[in-house]
């Protein structure tokens, strides 16, 4: 078997590094999406374990962490099955099943998770700066759909303190779009090309050899 070289790794390319780090990162992305529905549903709003913790919080680290591996096997020029990642918010669905107490809640749960999958599919594509311009074109357009979803729907739904003309309106617009646009990069990693000259032979990981390291074999 043939080897090639692999630029130097960074001590964040392990595997667990990215992992944690995406575990993390998508705990905090649930959070503060946690605090932006707290803020659009007022006093009426309800902090559960069940609901925020099992159903948001937990599913959202571990696509996080599921997100992080795909970035791992991203910088070594992966496996093309990595692109399966891309179904990773599906688990957000899953989670959803576990409050459901009605055949209407479990349609619901299932309709969310296929909703955030497709958010983070066709955003990621039009982030990832692969494949033919339309599709990119295309899947942005789709991604900001929500944007306008909500900007339609909550005025009506909320009040008209919640309008886009009106200082809150207009923060929790950019609120939302900031949480969009951050999920959308993260939906991005199973569609991203791997860095130039990061090549492995085989499989990504340990098996990936230094220049120096294939010299001093031979």
């Amino acid at each position: 078997m043939t080897e090639r070289a692999v630029s130097p790794a960074s001590p964040i390319d392990a595997p667990w590094r990215l992992v944690a780090l995406g575990a993390v990162l998508g705990t905090t992305w649930a959070a503060s999406l946690r605090g932006l529905m707290s803020t659009i549903a007022g006093v009426s709003s309800t902090v559960e374990w069940s609901g925020t913790f099992v159903q948001i919080l937990a599913p959202a680290a571990v696509v996080g962490g599921l997100y992080g591996w795909a970035e791992h096997l991203r910088r070594f020029d992966g496996p093309p099955w990595r692109r399966w990642f891309a179904l990773a918010p599906l688990l957000f669905g899953l989670a959803g099943l576990t409050g459901a107490a009605t055949w209407s809640d479990a349609g619901a749960a299932a309709v969310m998770g296929l909703a955030l999958t497709v958010i983070a599919a066709v955003g990621g594509v039009a982030l990832s700066g692969t494949g033919p311009l339309w599709s990119r074109l295309l899947g942005g357009l789709l991604a900001i759909v929500p944007v306008v979803v909500l900007v339609t729907v909550l005025p009506s739904a909320a009040g008209p303190a919640f309008a886009l003309a009106r200082p809150r309106g207009a923060w929790l617009t950019v609120y939302f779009t900031a949480l969009l646009t951050v999920y959308c990069l993260a939906g991005s990693i199973p569609f991203r090309r791997a860095p130039r000259g990061r090549r492995v032979t085989g499989r990504a990981g340990p098996s990936a050899r230094l220049p120096a390291e294939a010299s001093a074999d031979r």
